[in-house]
């Protein structure tokens, strides 16, 4: 870009500016609002991504500009959420809050778990007294996943795990050292993850959305990368679980009980 050449979404606005006839008021407060933010994005870029500002300001489109933007500061920071950023997005959009991606699990995520593929997901939900941790009154999902499990799982092992599964601090407990993924998806289930992002959901983000804020960023960056530590942790559970589930669902069972 030369001295003096606009930028190409600055150089879009100004032609619009020139050949609007005669421009009623609200149109031209419309668009001198898109060049403030585009200037605002700017310094979006030159706080997060500096290095980056020449690819990102030359990619075209807003929503290739924009795009840009969300690439560079994902492999810097954390990626930002596909779901929040479409080809749809403007300026103003991204400006309004950080658009995280969340894994905290919504209210329907647990009706979902007893026709869940993963055998390790049910018999790790099993464990955790999840209900009574959230506040539930009830026990229909617990009853519906103690059935899902009943297919490859004996009755006489599934009768040794508590009515309601085992209370969080329990599991703390009982799991300092020892299957720590099954520890991290304990956390996970009932929203209380020293790991903010284990426990927010899409509809937190929308009632508290993140600012765009150096503390905020640097905080969600230390919890992305924790993020993949433990989400690795919880996999390898769930997939050392499937090997040998009924084998290995009592060696889980016979420690919670040793450490009871």
């Amino acid at each position: 870009m030369g001295i003096g050449e606009p930028s190409r979404p600055l150089a879009a606005l100004c032609d619009r500016l020139l050949h609007v006839r005669p421009a009623k008021l609200s149109v031209m407060v419309t668009l001198m609002d898109e060049v403030e933010d585009y200037q605002d994005f700017k310094r979006l870029i030159a706080e997060f991504v500096p290095e980056a500002a020449p690819e990102i300001l030359k990619a075209g489109s807003p929503a290739d500009t924009i795009a840009a933007f969300a690439e560079a500061f994902g492999q810097r920071y954390f990626p930002l959420s596909n779901g929040m950023i479409d080809a749809s997005a403007s300026f103003s959009d991204l400006l309004r809050f950080i658009p995280i991606e969340t894994f905290g699990w919504e209210e329907d995520a647990y009706h979902d778990i007893p026709t869940d593929t993963r055998q390790g997901i049910i018999l790790s939900s099993l464990l955790v007294d999840f209900e009574g941790e959230l506040g539930w009154d009830g026990d229909g999902v617990r009853v519906t996943v103690l059935e899902a499990a009943e297919g490859f799982i004996s009755r006489e092992l599934l009768a040794r795990v508590p009515p309601r599964g085992y209370p969080l601090d329990s599991l703390r407990g009982a799991l300092s050292r020892r299957y720590r993924g099954l520890l991290y998806f304990a956390e996970q289930l009932c929203h209380d993850s020293p790991n903010q992002l284990l426990n927010i959901t899409y509809e937190d983000v929308w009632t508290g959305p993140p600012e765009w804020d150096r503390a905020v960023v640097e905080q969600i960056t230390e919890d992305w990368r924790d993020f993949l530590k433990k989400d690795k942790a919880m996999v390898s559970f769930w997939e050392w679980l499937e090997k040998k589930p009924e084998a290995r669902f009592r060696v889980v069972l016979d420690f919670l009980e040793s450490e009871a």
